[in-house]
């Protein structure tokens, strides 16, 4: 690749930033997404009684033989095809539509009617109007095997499902429409690759990047890739398929340092290509995913470990990360996983670039993710070489992941206060456990929450239960199955009992509101008789009307979870002991088990709004606490008495993840001596235990500059939950959290 032209990206980058918006389609190359979309539907719909598997996967084949296609010549991996359709904008990102996903729904519907009961929808529906919880059938978070796709290539893995399916010595008809599925999908693929390469081929004539292109994409129909290029164009081709087409969401690109270390070296070794060229490749590939504006984002990571337990920070590692810094991008979402043997340097090269405003990136402890999948039962091996998916989660290698379920865990203090009646709707959402009156001491109190807590977990677990085993018959994975070893030797989806493990996440969310809320209860109520329980909560209901001095006085109490108080820390150890006792390890629908989560990603807000008045001084409809972070303004302590407190738990529990958000000051990490406080803090806060940690570096002058004047600030990032978004999309409400947030560190002197 020498002889090709180089050091373009800066010149191309406008171009590739727009290419996803309207992608110059050639009409002659296929059918345009309604014409392509109402053809798959009508292949589907004349298969009507053939297996599940088998029906998409003919759809899928309809949609590569005749989606229109177009070609961007300024790009290394610029192929497009018509699959996706926007239909509407959030601040945070499109909104699409896929082909698929109309026949995805159609079953779920018919599913709905008949095994999995009418019901189960229903009360599903019941608890996201009421703001309780949130459930539903996830296909977000799955992992392929990255490993074996660029190992393999397309003719390799179609290979080894042929193989697995020749070893079974008694095809069940469901066996048998699994491993059709695969073939169909794979020889589709192959074809797809093909038809791309020939269309390519229309702009290399003085191209020597599409006649590259091309040339990758016929060989990738034959052979595994050969070349870090190669590598990276079956990687975007078939994360553009599996994301979407078959829409099993990729939530990680892998460990990428890593997974093309070896082609890297052999480039190197051989003089194909030079340390600068393989960079500049990678800046074109990573930008795909910012030009995309999908919603929530694109996670990689770095850091991992092999099975001996040693980290893997490779020379491609500091090279991919040193493009993807240089090109200021937050999507894809970053994720570094930091153990004592990590070196200090790599760490303080990631922490520059989160204080030069680059928060998309995320810090994860690989010795307490080790630890919490050797609690859900995973092998010394497994568990250190366990991958990172979605926004800071893990799991081990050939593991089907769903997270379906998010409580909303102050709505259940509310639920206790009026024996399990919400009182913004007057529905029973919960047991009955005793009239305010009735509950004459905290003891009394608490076990009823806990009771409340219980029957609503529960509750939750048995309905996804419900539907969970139906996983694969709502949406069959044929590309993502393929890449899982484990599921081509049972002959069984990935999602439904094929892979060597399926979990399913239990996301309990806005910790800190609840702590703060039990510590109230207990205090004002209990310990010092400054109010009864029935009249607290008849002031909840009225927002605080009549109350306002008490409600003031709650709030500037320094008993708030991670301000270092004894109360509050107690009542957090003992809570999520509990929740860990109700969810870890109990038996899911896919024969595997649920994994507890401790994270509301950007439900806080969600949640609030449908939460009346709590007893920690929150208002109706104001957001709840995010992920393990204090309740803004409440950390009176700082970072330090913050993460003092949080590390009390034991969040090797918290076995999906468990995110701790944290602002700095800008003057607080200036120069090398800055650089060292946060590789302290964050040594620190894994030594003593810690999940996860990701934040921000900006002053509250900035903020609210940004706020009144947005032209200004177009490009500035800040980082939402686990993903980034320009602070200028934000609405309203969330910027004056972001600034109350800035404002409070301030007022502390944390400067």
């Amino acid at each position: 690749m020498a002889d090709r032209p180089w050091s373009t990206f800066a010149r191309d980058r406008a171009e590739l930033d727009r290419q996803y918006e309207a992608p110059a389609y050639r009409e002659a190359s296929g059918l345009a997404y309604d014409d392509l979309e109402k053809g798959a539907l009508a292949l589907a719909a004349g298969l009507a009684g053939e297996p599940h598997p088998v029906v998409k996967a003919r759809a899928f084949a309809y949609i590569l033989e005749n989606a229109r296609l177009a070609v961007n010549p300024h790009d290394w991996f610029g192929f497009h095809f018509d699959v996706v359709k926007v239909v509407g904008k959030a601040d945070i990102g499109w909104h699409v539509r896929m082909i698929l996903g109309r026949l995805s729904g159609k079953w779920i519907n018919e599913l709905c009617q008949g095994p999995v009961q009418p019901y189960v929808s229903e009360r599903a529906r019941q608890g996201r109007d009421d703001g309780l919880f949130v459930m539903y059938p996830d296909y977000a978070h799955s992992s392929p095997n990255w490993d074996d796709l660029l190992a393999l290539g397309l003719p390799g893995l179609l290979a080894r499902a042929r193989h697995f399916r020749r070893e079974q010595t008694a095809l069940t008809p469901a066996q048998a429409a699994f491993y059709d599925g695969i073939e169909i999908s794979y020889e589709a693929m192959i074809g797809f690759a093909e038809r791309l390469s020939a269309e390519v081929s229309l702009h290399a004539a003085g191209s020597a990047k599409m006649q590259r292109l091309a040339d990758a994409l016929r060989r990738l129909a034959v052979a595994a890739p050969a070349s870090t290029y190669e590598a990276l164009v079956l990687a975007m081709f078939y994360w553009k398929l599996q994301e979407n087409v078959e829409m099993a969401r990729v939530r990680t690109l892998g460990d990428m340092g890593v997974l093309y270390n070896g082609f890297f070296q052999r480039d190197m070794a051989s003089g194909v290509a030079t340390r600068e060229q393989i960079k500049e490749l990678f800046k074109y590939f990573l930008n795909h995913f910012a030009a995309m504006h999908v919603v929530y984002q694109q996670p990689m990571y770095f850091g991992s470990m092999d099975a001996a337990g040693n980290v893997q920070i490779t020379e491609l590692s500091r090279l991919i990360f040193d493009a993807y810094d240089e090109c200021g991008l937050y999507d894809p979402k970053l994720q570094v996983c930091i153990a004592e043997a990590t070196p200090d340097a790599f760490i303080k090269r990631v922490l520059e670039a989160i204080r030069g405003g680059n928060s998309s990136i995320s810090l994860i402890n690989s010795e307490n993710a080790i630890a919490s999948l050797l609690k859900c039962g995973m092998s010394l091996e497994d568990a250190r070489t366990f991958v990172m998916t979605g926004c800071w989660d893990y799991a081990i290698r050939n593991e089907a992941k769903t997270i379906p379920l998010r409580l909303n865990l102050p709505k259940v203090v509310e639920l206790t206060l009026n024996n399990g009646v919400d009182p913004l709707t007057g529905h029973r959402l919960g047991p009955a456990t005793g009239e305010a009156e009735s509950l004459v001491s905290f003891e009394a109190f608490y076990a009823a929450f806990k009771k409340q807590l219980a029957d609503i977990t529960q509750y939750m677990m048995a309905i996804a239960n419900c539907f969970e085993p139906y996983l694969h018959e709502f949406n069959p994975t044929s590309l993502y199955s393929a890449t899982i070893a484990e599921s081509l030797l049972r002959g069984v989806d990935a999602y439904a009992f094929g892979a060597k493990v399926c979990s399913t996440v239990f996301n309990v969310s806005c910790l800190a509101t609840t702590v703060d809320s039990l510590a109230a209860v207990k205090k004002y109520v209990y310990d010092r008789g400054d109010i009864s329980l029935p009249a607290l909560a008849a002031a909840l209901r009225q927002d605080w009307q009549g109350a306002e001095e008490l409600r003031e006085r709650i709030r500037a109490d320094r008993d708030k979870y991670g301000s270092g108080s004894a109360l509050a820390d107690e009542l957090m150890v003992d809570l999520t002991d509990y929740t860990t006792s109700l969810i870890n390890n109990q038996p899911n629908g896919r024969g595997g088990f649920y994994k507890q989560g401790q994270i509301s990603i950007d439900f806080n807000v969600k949640f609030g709004a449908k939460t009346g008045a709590t007893p920690d001084g929150r208002r109706c409809g104001e957001p709840h606490s995010k992920n393990l972070s204090a309740t803004v303004g409440m950390d009176r302590q700082g970072l330090t008495g913050l993460i003092n407190s949080v590390t009390k738990m034991d969040m090797s529990n918290f076995n999906h993840a468990g995110m701790l958000d944290f602002i700095m000051h800008p003057s607080a990490v200036q120069g090398d001596e800055g650089l060292d406080i946060m590789l302290a803090l964050v040594r620190t806060y894994f030594r003593k235990g810690g999940h996860s940690i990701q934040g921000n570096v900006f002053d509250a002058r900035l903020l609210r500059d940004a706020q009144a004047h947005p032209d200004r600030y177009a490009t500035l990032q800040v980082r939402v939950c686990g993903w980034n978004v320009y602070f200028v999309n934000l609405s309203r409400k969330e910027q004056d959290l972001f600034i109350a947030q800035a404002e409070h560190l301030e007022k502390m002197g944390a400067h």
